[in-house]
């Protein structure tokens, strides 16, 4: 046997929706047509919930339940018990980590954040969405890009000056590419526009948002250098957590303390 503590009353909402979140979340079986979501953010978009207060449980396993996924771009996340302003557990997940269907996370909390509970009253959960850092990766290799290209340069300089020459070409060859980029990201812009203001979404180029690493066309095949750099604006914007489901699991409560026989001489004896 059990009790579980369910959200009772939101505390923060910050940029969640739909509000109220709590009557959304704590139904006694999970539905995830009534999650709550919000995006990601550099700083962390949380929410709070206030939780019902439970009895004083006997012991064993303390298990705090949240039901979730991310979608859109990537996204990691944060979750929190606390009683009061004291924060009693936090685990953190990478993107990766999070599943992109709705999957029930289970926190087991350790013997040393059970007896961090003082009581089993003013309980709440945290829930933390943090846009990742796409660009870490892409800063790395643009680095190492640029010094290896340093380099070349270098021994361009030192090697002769058919190398030099060598070296102007090429560059005249990126610049001309890098106008072709620019030209093409034109012609997308153009083409999303008239998409946009038209009926007839058979042509085009436009976006598929279930699939947020892909770009569909019908009208052109898009180069796989210029869907990373699409990629890595979406990424930048960061993706979506929804969370449908949260409970606070324990032990029964302890049994009521009842009363020993009435001592003689009193009304009752």
């Amino acid at each position: 046997m059990s009790q579980t503590a369910r959200p009772s009353a939101d505390g923060f909402t910050g940029s969640w929706s739909p509000t109220p979140l709590w009557s959304r979340l704590n139904e006694l079986i999970p539905d995830d047509s009534t999650c709550v979501s919000g995006f990601g953010s550099p700083e962390g978009n949380a929410f709070t919930v206030r939780l019902s207060a439970l009895g004083r449980p006997l012991s064993g396993l303390h298990i705090l339940k949240v039901r979730w996924r991310r979608s859109g771009g990537w996204v990691d996340a944060q979750v929190e018990l606390r009683q009061a302003s004291t924060q009693i557990a936090t685990r953190s997940y990478l993107s990766s980590e999070l599943p992109t269907a709705f999957e029930i996370l289970e926190i087991v909390l350790t013997s040393e954040e059970v007896a961090a509970l003082k009581g089993y009253g003013d309980l709440s959960v945290e829930i933390r969405a943090i846009a990742d850092e796409p660009s870490s990766s892409s800063t790395a290799s643009s680095n190492s890009e640029s010094s290896s290209s340093e380099s070349s340069h270098s021994s361009a300089s030192s090697s002769s000056s058919s190398s030099s020459s060598s070296f102007s070409e090429e560059s005249s060859s990126s610049s001309s590419s890098s106008s072709s980029f620019s030209e093409e990201s034109s012609s997308w812009s153009s083409d999303e526009s008239s998409s946009s203001s038209s009926s007839d979404s058979s042509s085009g180029t436009f976006w598929d948002w279930s699939q947020p690493l892909l770009v569909t066309s019908t009208s052109r095949t898009v180069s796989s250098r210029d869907q990373e750099r699409l990629r890595n604006l979406m990424l930048d914007a960061g993706g979506i957590l929804a969370v449908s489901w949260i409970a606070f699991v324990v032990p029964t409560a302890h049994p009521p303390v009842t009363g020993g026989p009435c001592p003689p001489g009193s009304a009752f004896g």
